[in-house]
């Protein structure tokens, strides 16, 4: 069981349009370990509040919602080196009101289908700092006056770093950092039970 917190910046093309996307998340996540070092996952989120940036007009996003499915796969788990390398894949919906300073109200919706690999290596069986990357694509929108508007993300990557502390009692604090490609920074509690 988790909890995480999460702030988001990218960019997408809405109807050929740039349009500025941040976004604040809050989640909680339940997963299941399984033999051969497969686990399953789901999340159910709260887009607590955002923005959104189109040709010079801002639309404030949320609150809204995200849900999303999750697998993933420890390929390498190496106890006398410390190293490890995993890889997930997750599909994700998020939905949002948005509101313009006009009072015009739409709604935001985007679908993410992503598979990332992380590499890593844990210290003193304690800290687990790791590179990732991260290739995702999937449809988003928004609607207008006129009805829905289709968009995409140009950026299909994303490529950071992260950390996890694993502390007594089977609790995990984490920070994950997307640096290039679609931008954010993930900070996260689990524990595991």
């Amino acid at each position: 069981m988790g909890a995480s917190y999460g702030l988001t910046a990218t960019d997408l093309r809405i109807d050929r349009t740039r349009v500025d996307v941040r976004q604040h998340a809050a989640a909680l996540s339940l997963r299941r370990t399984m033999d051969g070092g497969w686990s399953l996952g789901g999340t159910v989120g709260v887009l607590a509040g955002g923005s959104l940036l189109v040709a010079g007009r801002l639309h404030a996003l949320g609150p809204g919602g995200a849900v999303s499915v999750s697998g993933s796969r420890e390929w390498l788990h190496d106890e006398r080196r410390h190293l490890f390398l995993a890889t997930t894949w997750a599909a994700a919906i998020t939905l949002a009101p948005t509101v313009t300073r006009q009072h015009q109200r739409g709604l935001y919706g985007a679908v993410d289908v992503s598979l990332a690999l992380a590499v890593g290596g844990t210290i003193a069986n304690v800290w687990s700092p790791y590179l990732s990357a991260r290739a995702f694509g999937g449809p988003v929108w928004m609607t207008e006056v006129g009805g829905p508007v289709p968009g995409h993300d140009p950026d299909h990557h994303s490529l950071g770093c992260g950390s996890v502390l694993t502390l007594p009692k089977h609790v995990e604090l984490g920070l994950d950092a997307a640096l290039l490609g679609a931008q954010g920074l993930t900070a996260s509690v689990g524990a595991s039970f």
